[in-house]
């Protein structure tokens, strides 16, 4: 099933961190507080709690990488927004990281798997996964890999 999902979600997760001039977090948080200890019960339920049946947008909030918890200041205005149709626009906001983080608008497509606990994203021929670790109608926490190394995300939504 194609649906849209908010491109912050994978693309923050797997394009957004600098590993070699990475800044220290700010705000710290406890991701496993913010977590969503449920599960949406099938892909259909998922995507429709990812888009609301037409547009959804999910702001990042907390991110885990390298055992430090908290907030970049480049990703507190980065949003995501996952279109009903299978598409999406990451929107990286006026701060921008760096790295692969250098453009402020990036789009592309999205999928949820069958099981409703994988969200692929596909931009410019590659695709990227976020494995899905726990989910509400408000709020997902997706966890991917950056050049090997884990990284959890917390979403809010709209």
């Amino acid at each position: 099933m194609k649906t849209s999902l908010i491109p912050i979600i994978a693309i923050c997760l797997c394009l957004s961190c600098q590993v070699i001039e990475l800044e220290p977090l700010s705000n710290e948080v406890n991701i496993a507080s913010l977590t969503p200890t449920s599960m949406p019960s099938s892909n259909v339920e998922a995507a429709s709690m990812l888009h609301d049946d037409s547009e959804k947008i999910w702001q990042a909030v907390a991110f885990k990488f390298l055992e430090m918890e908290g907030t970049l200041d480049c990703r507190a205005d980065d949003k995501i927004t996952l279109n009903s149709d299978g598409t999406y626009i990451y929107d990286g906001g006026d701060l921008l990281c760096g790295a692969e983080d250098n453009e402020k608008l990036r789009s592309g497509v999205w999928n949820i798997d069958d099981q409703g606990n994988r969200v692929t994203f596909s931009f410019e021929g590659s695709e990227f996964f976020a494995q899905v670790d726990g989910f509400s109608p408000d709020t997902i926490a997706l966890t991917s890999a950056y050049m090997g190394l884990e990284i959890t995300g917390i979403y809010i939504s709209n």
